[in-house]
């Protein structure tokens, strides 16, 4: 304990902070990310983690000591991509980045209809340094386990997603409406717009959908599906609903307009994507063979 207090406590920090030691653990009044001054974030020495109890932020030492914007040894901090696929917690604070503040783009918030409650509620976060620099971090779980996430360029319209395996996972917001049907979109704006509605959706990730994640949907209790996905992907659409319903999942298609997706029907009208939605059906024969057609 001694030699670690030397080492990251010095004289100048203890003076930032006020602060208790209790055995292993330095505990500081105020916590930097909620501002709850009530000595509810703990460091612990031994695993250099820190937990704030109130806010359940949480991360390790060194990503504590960026955040706050305090010295640090830059050779020896490296964020990891990897390394977020076995956290599991519901607000997960991922080394380097911190939750978004809605003032600093409602710009941005607003052209793509979240809210400044939605920060918290999707915990939204975004950081200052390295390839994430200036984007919009969406966290995706699978339930309460951290599976992956994507970053959307605030000052633009590219994506810088993690290279890592995602066949194998289905991450997913839970809603209220029609619980086990899970709302199936292109990207993590259309699925939060839809889960904002009242659904449960998921982000697909690519291009296709893999088997391993049709049976893991079935293991996660869903039992249908809505395709929503981009109004000029309509051939793409049935081909997935023809897929889930071919492995046991009922599927329905979201019939939307070529220039239209979950997230700019909600921006225009959150309750014409709800009922685009209620109105999902799978596609008949006729349907199947003028999209082949127009596409």
């Amino acid at each position: 304990m001694d030699t670690w207090y030397r080492r990251m406590w010095s004289d100048t920090l203890k003076e930032t902070f006020k602060h208790r030691i209790r055995h292993d653990e330095i505990i500081l009044k105020d916590c930097s990310f909620c501002g709850n001054e009530k000595y509810n974030i703990e460091f612990n020495i031994t695993k250099g983690v820190f937990h704030c109890w109130a806010c359940e932020a949480k991360g390790t030492v060194r990503s504590f000591f960026r955040l706050s914007g305090l010295p640090f040894d830059e050779d020896e901090w490296e964020p990891s991509v990897i390394k977020t696929q076995t956290k599991k917690t519901d607000n997960v604070l991922l080394d380097g980045f911190r939750r978004i503040n809605y003032k600093e783009w409602p710009r941005f918030f607003t052209a793509r209809g979240l809210g400044e409650s939605d920060a918290d509620r999707y915990n939204l976060l975004t950081t200052d340094v390295g390839r994430y620099r200036k984007t919009l971090i969406i966290p995706l779980y699978e339930g309460r386990r951290l599976v992956y996430f994507v970053a959307r360029e605030l000052q633009g319209k590219w994506y810088r997603n993690p290279k890592v395996e995602r066949r194998d996972i289905v991450p997913y917001f839970m809603g209220e409406k029609e619980r086990m049907c899970l709302v199936l979109c292109e990207g993590a704006l259309d699925a939060i717009s839809a889960n904002k509605v009242g659904f449960s959706s998921a982000v697909l990730l690519g291009t296709r959908l893999a088997r391993v994640q049709i049976d893991k949907m079935k293991r996660l209790g869903f039992t249908e599906a809505i395709v929503a996905l981009d109004g000029d992907a309509k051939k793409r659409a049935v081909k997935l609903c023809t897929l889930l319903q071919e492995h046991g999942i009922t599927s329905r298609m979201a019939f939307m307009h070529e220039s239209q997706d979950p997230n700019s029907l909600y921006v225009k009208d959150p309750s014409r994507l709800d009922e685009i939605l209620m109105k999902a059906k799978h596609p008949s024969v006729a349907e199947k063979v003028l999209i082949e057609m127009r596409t």
